[in-house]
């Protein structure tokens, strides 16, 4: 699986060299920014504590270097997916730092987040040991957010439906703003003939409807990825009737 971090508002995909220049503003009374290289120490740093391999990771700069986002793919031991970690940072009070759980399927590049970022923590004082706080917390999730993901692949791939319901399951993903009204089409069509032959193995399910959506919502950012893919994923666990 290829990752796919791309941005907007004139951001650029960068290596991890450009990320380590960004020189970080000094703190004031009530704003104390992080370095984005401690993100990634962070990061790194944890899944190597935790044996997890990283299979893959792309950083992303915009505004001067001022925000950063970052997405890692992390192995784990279940067969259709490798988990991701999509962090950001900012120096210019733009947003929080924190991070988001994901996941990547192995045969694409298609990529989903599953909730809302799972730590948010301001750059106010004491932001550093909150981070640490909170990536920590995020890694001791971490098993047991694959195991819940591994079920809802499982009821995704077990839940057959037919022509009818995929098309009312695109409009509903219209309504709530999921996707725009230009996408119907693509959708549609990969949902018929999906581009990877794998997602045609458990028949007409929502496993590969699912990802005839994700596989045309690349593009747009950290941010706006992980909005539109929450809102996915909770519109598909509506469907197979699976708690979040």
């Amino acid at each position: 699986m290829g990752l796919n971090l791309s941005m907007h508002c004139g951001g650029q995909r960068v290596d991890l060299q450009k990320v380590l220049e960004v020189d970080t503003p000094p703190s004031t009374e009530t704003h104390f920014p992080v370095p984005h290289a401690e993100f990634i120490d962070r990061v790194e740093g944890l899944a190597s504590e935790l044996d997890y391999t990283v299979r893959g990771v792309e950083h992303a700069l915009s505004h001067a270097g001022m925000r950063w986002f970052g997405i890692w793919e992390l192995e784990n031991k279940h067969p259709d997916f490798n988990t991701v970690l999509g962090a950001r940072n900012s120096h210019d009070k733009r947003f929080s730092g924190g991070c988001a759980l994901g996941k990547g399927v192995f045969v694409c590049d298609n990529l989903s987040f599953t909730g809302e970022y799972k730590f948010s923590r301001k750059h106010t004082k004491n932001v550093a040991e909150g981070l640490e706080t909170g990536f920590q917390r995020v890694f001791t999730e971490l098993p047991a957010w694959e195991e819940r993901e591994a079920r809802f692949h499982a009821a995704l791939k077990g839940k057959k439906i037919n022509e009818m319901r995929a098309r009312f399951i695109m409009v509903d993903a219209l309504k709530e703003g999921i996707i725009p009204q230009s996408s119907l089409l693509k959708i549609h069509n990969e949902w018929i003939k999906p581009s990877y032959p794998e997602f045609m193995e458990d028949g007409y399910s929502c496993y590969r409807l699912f990802n005839a959506f994700t596989g045309n919502m690349k593009g747009g950012g950290l941010n706006t990825k992980l909005e539109k893919t929450v809102r996915l994923n909770t519109l598909f666990r509506r469907v197979v009737k699976l708690q979040s």
